[in-house]
């Protein structure tokens, strides 16, 4: 990466115009980033969803910056607003469906309230109750208030980069031919990088894999990466009787709080908000009684892997909004696999408690349909199937690392790009692919050496913050370090060159 450690200036009239959305899982770093980007000449905004959330960073800033802080999260107001005249609400709607080139639907459905129709597989994850019983034309205004947020803050501020706003920002940059960035986890180790778009495209990749020269890298196993192997070994020990006792003990008392201090319940009935953590515990029961198939017992048997994805998850519903059922994900691959081909599911630990009822016993009633076992490795899995198949998950890019076939319900998958990773369709494509893997379509030792350069292209094209954002540094209040910072801006201003131009030189001294 580049040396831009930024000069102390003032910002200038000129100057790029930055917009970061402060995320509770990051706000130290952004906050870091931002003080880095104001240094170099950048205008920063920040953006934070709640009144108490403004007020916590505002009174971290100096008093020039505090009017920079400013309320992005319009969906909640607009629900408790008065109803617009629908005739012309629908012209408004449509003029903005013309200017982002997407219908408003499109985006609603990543919203994990609005969207819940479009996520099946998540339909029993509790949601606010006042977002979701408002009726299709609040919910209309509400999504049309918050892109045209979006549009007003680009134009008047003139930004020139937004970074992890969302779905609605992501497309009013769009129409306005600004910059957007999301930090997102690579998929490999403790990873990120900086995705170029709401789809977690990362086009870098495809670029290094390019200057990577085949058989100048040794093929290495692939690695679960950071964020993923720290979140399911935390469910799976949540998953015990005391922890569930406390949980519901403090829910419990949570909600008679709530009830004494006569809050208004916005989300959560009382019923879901104490039974969740019992539901989730007895859906794990369910499923493991089902996940009973290792790579042991499998040996010598022909299957295609599928790993479910959790629900709502942005990876899902906003990186590929063309597939949002893995059930019928799931049907489509069974119903057109050859004669003695298995798909063998395994369940993501944090989709359990989410499904709707009787969600296991439908796929376990596909007939060629089996579970793997929770302790079974996912590398192991891949390694030992002829297929595997995902709709965005990270399965894939394990996959690919390795030299295996892999087969993505979604174009813009990261790895989509080489030859042993198959682009799925609606168009019954499926089978096709299957076949063409079981004729030896797949060169394997191509495969091998394309897998070690994808990996290598992976590693450069992204960045190691270590452990610092994955829950523990943040809520402890830690600070980012003074490296840490500038590896995530020297980051930013590579992938955001055009951007971020007009900043100051760097400074060459203190590297």
């Amino acid at each position: 990466m580049s040396d831009r450690r930024p000069a102390s200036v003032e910002s200038s009239a000129d100057a790029p115009g930055v917009g970061i959305v402060l995320l509770h899982s990051q706000i130290n770093l952004y906050l870091a980033l931002g003080e880095r980007l104001t240094r170099a000449g950048a205008r920063v905004r920040y953006y934070v969803r709640t009144e108490a959330e403004r007020d916590a960073v505002a009174g971290r800033l100096d008093a020039a910056q505090r009017d920079a802080v400013v309320l992005c999260d319009r969906i909640e107001a607009e629900i408790d607003a008065p109803p617009r005249p629908r005739d012309a609400l629908v012209a408004e709607a449509r003029a903005l469906e013309g200017r982002i080139g997407e219908t408003i639907n499109q985006v609603l459905l990543t919203h994990r309230h609005l969207g819940r129709g479009y996520s099946p597989g998540s339909f029993r994850y509790p949601r606010n109750r006042r977002i979701c019983e408002a009726g299709y034309w609040r919910q209309l205004q509400a999504v049309v208030a918050q892109i045209e947020f979006w549009e007003r803050e680009i134009a008047d501020h003139r930004l020139a980069l937004v970074i992890d706003g969302g779905k609605e920002a992501a497309v009013a940059c769009r129409a306005a031919g600004v910059a957007f960035r999301w930090l997102i986890y690579a998929r490999y180790k403790d990873h990120r990088a900086w995705a170029v778009d709401e789809y977690q495209s990362l086009p870098e990749v495809a670029r290094r894999f390019e200057a990577v020269e085949p058989g100048s890298v040794e093929p290495a196993t692939p690695e679960q990466y950071f964020g993923a192997a720290q979140k399911i070994g935390l469910f799976w020990r949540r998953q015990t009787w005391p922890s569930l006792l406390v949980r519901v003990a403090r829910n419990l008392t949570l909600g008679v709080v709530r009830d004494v201090a006569r809050r208004r319940w916005r989300g959560l009935s009382l019923e879901n908000y104490v039974g969740y953590p019992v539901r989730i515990y007895r859906a794990s029961r369910a499923i493991r009684g089902l996940s009973r198939e290792t790579v042991e017992s499998l040996k010598g048997r022909t299957y295609v892997y599928l790993p479910f994805q959790k629900e709502p998850e942005q990876a899902l519903l906003m990186a590929a909004p063309e597939f949002t059922d893995q059930l019928a994900i799931a049907i489509e691959i069974s119903r057109q696999l050859p004669a003695g081909v298995l798909l063998a599911i395994s369940e993501h630990p944090y989709g359990i408690g989410r499904r709707p009822a009787d969600y296991y016993e439908q796929l376990a009633a596909l007939p060629n349909v089996v579970f793997f076992s929770f302790e079974e490795s996912p590398l192991a899995r891949i390694a030992g199937s002829l297929l595997t198949a995902t709709i965005s998950g990270t399965a894939a890019f394990e996959a690919a690392a390795m030299g295996k076939p892999a087969m993505v319900f979604n174009a813009r998958s990261v790895p989509a790009f080489l030859p042993h990773v198959f682009v799925a369709e609606r168009d019954g494509t499926v089978g096709e692919i299957v076949h063409r893997v079981l004729d030896g379509a797949v060169d394997a030792e191509r495969a091998r050496v394309d897998g070690a350069r994808f990996q290598e292209a992976l590693r450069r094209a992204s960045f190691s913050l270590g452990a610092y954002g994955v829950h523990t540094s943040e809520r402890q209040g830690a600070a980012p370090t003074e490296e840490l910072v500038m590896t995530l801006y020297d980051a930013l201003c590579d992938s955001a060159p055009d951007a971020l131009a007009a900043l100051h030189p760097a400074e060459e001294s203190g590297r």
